[in-house]
């Protein structure tokens, strides 16, 4: 297991896609495939909520850091910044990937979202879940979900199992995007029941 941050998840997807991805392709599909997510263009929203979160994140770390190194995280909020950039102002659904791997090699983008993962992480340390067991939960609840389907609850309470059920299912997909905290709310919320 290894650290579960926005700026790791991030600085996972971008890697990969540079060591992965075909140079031809367009960039918002290698980016897609790299997440695991239908190959649509709204999918690539997902994408720039990555992006905002992990700014946010970079932000908190220099908001919070000594004199000494609010610098640093000036300057890496900053490589974030045009980042973001490099993505709206090039759009990646029509533009090659080797448009944007040669930017992000040269810029060092995935070194900078390294360090400041491995800093987050000190701050806020979550572990990140491996593939194996969320299939395997996934299987459980899907199974869960099954049975209270076809018990005799009532309506209502069974309603009620089944959107919390679908939540977590939910968090599960969308792990690589949102990890631990994504997870960890949606299981949270079935169980303390605020009425």
């Amino acid at each position: 297991m290894s650290e579960s941050n926005i700026l790791r998840v991030l600085q996972g997807i971008l890697k990969e896609s540079i060591e992965q991805g075909n140079p031809e392709q367009a960039a918002g599909i290698v980016l897609l495939q790299t997440m695991k997510l239908n190959q649509e263009p709204k999918n690539l929203m997902t994408f720039y909520e990555l992006l905002s979160r992990a700014k946010s994140d970079a932000v908190k770390l220099r908001n919070i850091s000594s004199d000494n190194h609010k610098e640093e995280y000036t300057e890496s909020v900053e490589a974030i910044e045009a980042l973001q950039d490099m993505f709206v102002l090039t759009p990646p659904w029509t533009q090659p990937w080797k448009s944007f791997s040669g930017q992000l090699k040269s810029g060092r983008y995935t070194s900078i979202l390294a360090s400041l993962a491995r800093d987050f992480h000190v701050q806020n340390p979550k572990i990140f879940l491996e593939q194996e067991f969320l299939k395997e939960l996934d299987l459980n609840l899907s199974s869960l979900k099954n049975e209270v389907l076809g018990s005799e609850l009532s309506p209502s309470f069974k309603k009620y199992l089944i959107e919390k059920i679908e939540d977590i299912l939910k968090s599960i997909s969308r792990y690589l995007i949102d990890g631990t905290e994504g997870l960890e709310k949606a299981a949270k919320s079935l169980l303390s029941d605020p009425s």
